[in-house]
């Protein structure tokens, strides 16, 4: 068993702390996503606060169940993009496009948007333009 730990104490001194930071982190964040997507947690935490009327909407929406998928949303959000970017921003120092973040936007971008959104929006009133034949 001492011989087990020695070999993984080992394996561990290789890795640099980026590789470290992501190797628990992934742990940590799956499992977190994994327990907090259940909007009943939710309802439960706000339960005796002002909040509770909320928590019980997103938990037990009547009409559909949009509440609870953007609860869900918000887990992932927070889990996959939030926490790892503040954590490579302010606790590392790096900047985000080393890990590929860039909030430009491409260059030819709006070239393509524009004509889909117009064609959307053509289709929608009725009228059949190429590439949205009805």
């Amino acid at each position: 068993m001492l011989e087990l730990y020695r070999k993984i104490q080992d394996d561990l001194l290789l890795l640099d702390r980026k590789a470290l930071f992501a190797l628990v982190y992934a742990a940590a964040g799956l499992a977190c996503i994994y327990y907090l997507k259940n909007p009943e947690y939710l309802a439960a935490w706000l339960q005796n606060t002002s909040a509770s009327d909320f928590g019980n909407w997103v938990a037990h929406s009547p009409d559909n169940n949009l509440p609870a998928l953007t609860w869900w949303v918000f887990v992932v959000s927070v889990f996959y993009f939030v926490l790892p970017m503040l954590f490579v921003k302010f606790w590392q120092k790096r900047p985000l496009s080393e890990i590929g973040l860039n909030f430009r936007i491409e260059e030819g971008f709006w070239k393509s948007l524009i004509p889909c959104v117009v064609a959307c929006r053509l289709r929608s009133l009725g009228i059949d333009i190429w590439p949205f034949q009805g």
